[in-house]
């Protein structure tokens, strides 16, 4: 698949600190990509870069093919960014944020003001067209900021943490928006919400002190991860038979127990089923499958990165 954005060898320094450390990866086209990590992790700054806010130390940046330290104004006319922090005019209507922003992307005024109200559409605000951004609540805001961007209609765009502290409709809309203008853009976005980004990402990268510790579909991370599978298996009373069979099972390869339920972790290349039909459905009362969340799992390869550091 076509690449967007192609990063070799990039870094940035502030004083002794590393906030990038010689990072190389590519994002293709028309994929929701999204970068996660703990604060201080280089997210903002990796942005920044991304963005021409900040210029890197070392490294080559490519975004549609075109170097982004001789081209940048060429790449910013057709790239969109949302910031973490609120930019609205303040005295200016959200209707008027979203027209100025277009005419400043090189849109007529008349197609800047039909974009900015078929936005507004989009994200449920027309009601609020003539409202001025402190008048409305931190989440109509952030669907304000959203729209904004949309109005030049990039082919890159960049949010920054979109949906942080905001409420479920305004979280829902927003992904929504997003999912259906993959179409149309590449996305990249910055979350710290796990949960949430395992639902709607083709591909996650973590970053920790500057580097790249694992990048790969959702599902790959899972499969990559060191932490087991567990399984519960809970009978309908309690049989010292019942561990001993488990204990002699060649599938077995740890086990707890708690009364007259017990907690497996299998050999590599067996499944639950290996160990049931040890047993009949009358002793059984109830078996699951416990996966290490995307969470966890993320959680341990950070902290491990900055142990050996």
């Amino acid at each position: 698949m076509e690449a967007s954005i192609s990063l070799k060898n990039v870094s940035k320094q502030y004083g002794l600190r590393k906030a990038l450390k010689q990072v190389s990866f590519g994002v293709e086209k028309n994929t929701i990509f999204c970068l996660v990590g703990p604060s201080g992790a280089g997210k903002t700054t990796l942005l920044n870069v991304l963005t021409t806010l900040v210029r890197p130390d070392d490294g080559t940046i490519y975004i549609h093919g075109l170097n982004l330290k001789t081209r940048a104004a060429k790449i910013r006319a057709f790239t969109g960014y949302v910031p973490e922090s609120n930019t609205l005019n303040p005295v200016s209507t959200i209707f008027e944020n979203l027209r100025i922003h277009g005419i400043l992307n090189g849109l007529p005024g008349d197609k800047a003001s039909t974009r900015a109200m078929r936005q507004l559409d989009r994200f449920e605000m027309i009601d609020h067209a003539h409202d001025l951004p402190p008048e409305l609540s931190y989440g109509m805001q952030r669907r304000a900021l959203v729209a904004r961007a949309l109005v030049s209609q990039p082919e890159i765009l960049y949010l920054d943490e979109p949906t942080a502290n905001v409420d479920y409709p305004t979280r829902r809309l927003i992904w929504k928006v997003l999912n259906e203008w993959r179409d149309r853009a590449t996305i990249f976005v910055t979350s710290r919400d796990i949960q949430e980004v395992e639902q709607h990402a083709d591909r996650i990268m973590i970053l920790a002190d500057g580097d790249i510790i694992m990048d790969g579909a959702p599902e790959s991370l899972r499969t990559d991860s060191a932490r087991p599978v567990e399984y519960m298996l809970r009978f309908k009373s309690e049989n010292v038979q019942y561990r001993k069979v488990l204990e002699s099972a060649e599938a077995v390869k740890a086990l707890e127990q708690n009364g007259r339920t017990f907690t497996l972790q299998l050999q590599d290349g067996y499944g639950l089923e290996t160990v049931l039909r040890n047993f009949n459905d009358e002793q059984i009362e109830q078996f699951t499958v416990t996966k290490p969340s995307l969470n966890e799992i993320i959680m341990d390869l950070i902290h491990k990165k900055l142990a050996l550091d």
